[in-house]
């Protein structure tokens, strides 16, 4: 995912099940390595016009974060994810 490109897929085909995918939500939530926040792959499948919020698994840069939160897309990560109890095993 990239601030210029939106989000990409390495592969057309795996561009066209995110696409769909995209398409039929009502709420895009985008989960991204903190490897791949800031760097685009090769099919884009959406804008970030199209995106409610990124979540990124890691520790990402507060520099790159900002460049997505500066366009009005959501970014979070698990220092700033509120839990919300579902899905904790006990």
């Amino acid at each position: 995912i990239s601030v210029q490109r939106g989000l990409s897929q390495p592969t057309p085909s795996a561009a066209a099940v995110s696409q769909a995918e995209v398409a039929a939500g009502t709420r895009v939530l985008a989960l991204v390595e903190e490897s791949a926040l800031g760097r685009p792959s090769f099919v884009t499948f959406a804008g970030l016009d199209e995106i409610d919020q990124i979540v990124v698994a890691g520790d990402p840069a507060p520099a790159t974060v900002q460049e997505f939160t500066e366009r009005d897309v959501a970014c979070a990560d698990r220092r700033t994810m509120v839990g919300t109890g579902r899905g904790r095993r006990s």
